[in-house]
């Protein structure tokens, strides 16, 4: 009886590794890569005449007058 319970875990392993190595590349075609991420875009230049960024406006440019 020993006998059948040997052949049937060394049947079973090798079922679950041939299980386990037909689903390790499960959808994938071709090598594996990372993608390349695209430069980040450049920051625009200030406009002419206007105030850097964190200054607060005049009280008459802020009334609209």
């Amino acid at each position: 009886m020993s006998v059948v319970f040997r052949a049937s875990a060394i049947v079973t392993a090798l079922a679950a590794t041939l299980v386990v190595l037909t689903l390790a590349g499960c959808g994938q075609n071709g090598p594996l890569y990372l993608p390349v991420a695209p430069p980040m875009p450049q920051p625009l230049p200030p406009e002419q005449g206007s105030a850097p960024a964190g200054t607060a406006l005049p009280a008459s440019a802020a009334s609209g007058l």
